[in-house]
């Protein structure tokens, strides 16, 4: 009974200087194809595999050395975020704040400089006031015909004003009806630029009260104790149940 060729018997046939145990000779020159195992190509698979897995890793560095990833590398302009933004505007309106008290304190103290220097160029500044205003109250005409602001004593006085400035109004009063009337001078009231109401200094005074007899007139002299940087606006005088007013001020 014949027995069939073995797979071994072709490999000696293809392999001549093999010692019959499927190693080839030393020295040997053959270059037959060489059969492997399933295990052998596995094996191979596998390195070659790791192999094409490591050359795509250097070809990802070296496209990153490429790009530049180092500390040479230039570098992306960081992009503001939503917050970021939003505390650069708080920061501008601040500042934009600070600033525009900054310009009023300022633009104040200009202002006051320039007030207290034309004090000095000017001394009467302030002092002048509008005479000639009338007004007529239960028949007795009042008339202003002076007015002086800034003062430091009344007339015939040597007190000094307690508040800062001693504003004097010389007043003429004509009765025009055909009785006598009575003028109270503490009754003429004096409002100021601030709002203020003031009434008479009594005590700055020499005359508080007057009788008029028909046709007749006289001078008042009625005296405002105010403070310094305060004016005088309007004068209201009041004679029995009846009241008259007098602008003393632009």
């Amino acid at each position: 009974m014949a027995v069939p060729p073995q797979p071994h018997d072709a490999w000696i046939r293809h392999n001549p200087q093999s010692d019959g145990n499927n190693n080839i000779e030393p020295g040997s020159t053959n270059t037959a194809p060489r059969y492997r195992s399933l295990k052998d190509l596995s094996r191979g698979q596998a390195a070659r595999s790791v192999l094409g897995a490591s050359a795509t890793d250097e070809a990802v560095l070296d496209d990153d050395e490429s790009l530049g990833t180092g500390s040479d590398a230039p570098q992306r302009p960081t992009l503001p975020t939503p917050s970021s933004s939003r505390q650069n505007r708080n920061q501008r309106r601040i500042w934009i704040g600070v600033a525009a008290a900054a310009s009023l304190v300022v633009l104040g103290a200009l202002v006051w400089g320039g007030l207290q220097l034309y004090k000095v160029i000017n001394p009467d500044f302030g002092r002048n006031y509008i005479t000639g205003g009338q007004t007529t109250v239960g028949g007795v005409e009042f008339t202003v015909t002076d007015l002086e602001c800034g003062r430091d004593s009344a007339p015939d006085m040597a007190g000094a004003p307690d508040e800062g400035q001693f504003c004097v109004v010389w007043l003429e009063a004509h009765n025009t009806s055909d009785s006598q009337r009575y003028v109270s001078l503490d009754l003429i009231t004096a409002y100021l630029d601030n709002a203020r109401q003031v009434t008479p200094d009594v005590n700055a005074m020499l005359t508080l009260f007057g009788a008029l007899e028909a046709d007749a007139s006289a001078e008042y002299v009625v005296v405002y104790d105010i403070a310094s940087n305060a004016r005088l606006e309007e004068l209201t005088i009041l004679l029995g149940t009846e009241f008259g007013t007098i602008d003393v001020s632009d």
